[in-house]
């Protein structure tokens, strides 16, 4: 996206982020119903971390509840637990080559249960604000 956008001129630009600023993107449903369970394990793996697996709290490097770190780690609050579930995933497999040095070795450490947990939990954020 980079090369296009730096290929447009003033005007273009300035007319391109008018039409974005008038969308609305639509609110997606959760795509399943997490136990609660899930949504303790996510939680404490997103503000703790687990010890016992060597994981370190997802927030260290996503912010506070995964609100994200400007320039450094994208928000993963309110994100569709379908998405975040099968990024984890690419990366585990090595087919996700984008943050593929920060994320490989963090992925390889989690099974499906504490990925379900942490799909869930990180997705059920952005109900809050709907």
């Amino acid at each position: 996206m980079a090369p296009v956008a730096k290929a447009l001129d003033a005007q273009k630009r300035a007319d391109f982020a008018a039409f974005l600023a008038e969308q609305s993107a639509p609110y997606a449903a959760p795509s399943a119903h997490p136990t609660p369970g899930q949504l303790q394990r996510g939680r404490l793996l997103v503000r703790v971390g687990d010890e016992s697996k060597q994981l370190q709290a997802c927030a260290n490097c996503h912010g506070p509840d995964g609100s994200g770190e400007r320039y450094a780690a994208p928000y993963l609050a309110g994100q569709s637990a379908v998405y975040l579930a099968n990024a984890i995933r690419e990366w585990k497999a090595g087919t996700r080559h984008s943050g593929e040095k920060q994320m490989g070795p963090v992925v390889l450490r989690l099974d499906d249960e504490d990925i379900a947990a942490l799909s869930a939990y990180l997705e059920s954020l952005g109900e809050a604000s709907h």
